[in-house]
């Protein structure tokens, strides 16, 4: 039972990291004409983490019948153009896609998202032009490590480029324009 707690709460912080992530009204940049970086492409999943724990703890109710363990949360990230990705953020049985390029802001390299569907279908109208800014590092252990642009630092209340693109700026070099927590998810297997 100790594993299923330690999935639900990995699975359960991803999630909120990842979908409460600031949104903005407006992209910090409309180009998108730095090439995609091929070594983030793939499936990116992650785990409980004392992850052999969980393989040798076997999850029963009652009579003996076995649960099966949630999936945990996962990332896919497709080549779409050699400017673009398509990405896929899976979790249980719901899945967000994003329409995602690498972007360059003064000296800082990050990702910006749109949000393009759901596992239903097509975002709606009122969602369709709602932005997130990450950054993205990938360890020398190979795990893919994502950290959002901090609301924080640079407010979601700003609803067009220019004035996000001015803040971002201003704020380029602050620790914090990315928040502390990251997403971190290991190549899967």
């Amino acid at each position: 039972m100790k594993t299923l707690q330690g999935l639900a709460i990995v699975a359960l912080a991803l999630s909120v990291l990842f979908v409460t992530a600031c949104e903005y009204d407006a992209p910090l940049t409309k180009k998108h004409t730095i090439a995609i970086d091929e070594a983030v492409l793939g499936l990116w999943q992650a785990v409980p983490e004392d992850e052999a724990a969980a393989d040798e703890e076997a999850m029963s109710v009652g009579d003996g019948e076995m649960l099966e363990e949630p999936a945990p949360p996962s990332l896919l990230v497709l080549k779409f153009s050699d400017t673009e990705y398509v990405v896929v953020y899976a979790e249980d049985d719901e899945s967000m896609y994003f329409r995602a390029y690498p972007i360059k802001i003064g000296d800082t390299e990050c990702v910006q998202m749109q949000a393009i569907g759901t596992e239903e279908g097509s975002v709606d109208d009122d969602d369709s032009n709602r932005f997130m800014v990450m950054k993205y590092e990938i360890s020398a252990a190979g795990h893919l490590s994502v950290r959002m642009l901090d609301s924080d630092v640079v407010d979601s209340m700003l609803t067009d480029s220019d004035s996000l693109k001015a803040a971002f700026l201003e704020h380029e070099h602050d620790e914090n324009l990315f928040s502390d927590e990251a997403l971190v998810f290991p190549r899967a297997k």
